[in-house]
């Protein structure tokens, strides 16, 4: 067999998703051995996974400092008190980074979460989806903005792949 990319050179390996054949040079680029289109479609795929999350993250921070900020802004005039609007919205983007942490401190904690739990009765699950949720919102506090450093680096590191792909 053949390298499909280079064909005066025999196959040493083949791609690990689609069996094409790969010669010394081709087959060293990625591990597992990986052609350059499956490649592509890992990235692709990582990608897509690292910002599925972040994306909810963002959106529930924004869509929570606005409804917050409307609210307290309607509150504090409704109440005559106007000078406390600053701190109203404030409040608001504070909580909402909170909240926006949520599914970062979930993603965290899933990750560290013993497999022991799958056994528990239903009052079980409820009581570890609570406390699960609780601690979420801790974690999420630190957690966040690790998670946005992590998709730029990522990001970065994809563009990376990408264009040596391409080349």
């Amino acid at each position: 067999m053949k390298c499909y990319h280079h064909p005066d050179r025999d196959a040493v390996a083949s791609c690990s998703e689609c069996g094409k054949g790969l010669c010394r040079e081709c087959s060293d680029r990625w591990d597992p051995p990986l052609c350059d289109q499956c490649a592509g479609g890992r990235i692709q795929d990582q990608r897509d996974q690292v910002q599925k999350l972040t994306r909810l993250s963002v959106i529930l921070f924004f869509v929570w400092a606005i409804l917050g900020s409307i609210l307290g802004i309607g509150t504090c005039i409704s109440e005559g008190t106007l000078l406390r609007i600053p701190l109203g919205i404030l409040q608001s983007i504070m909580t909402a980074y909170i909240v926006a942490g949520i599914p970062c401190g979930w993603s965290v904690l899933t990750g560290i979460t013993p497999n022991i739990f799958l056994i528990l009765p239903l009052i079980g699950w409820v009581v570890y989806f609570v406390i699960k949720f609780c601690l979420a919102v801790f974690v999420g506090v630190v957690a966040f903005p690790y998670r946005l450093y992590q998709v730029h680096k990522e990001k970065k590191r994809l563009a990376a792949l990408e264009a040596h792909i391409r080349s």
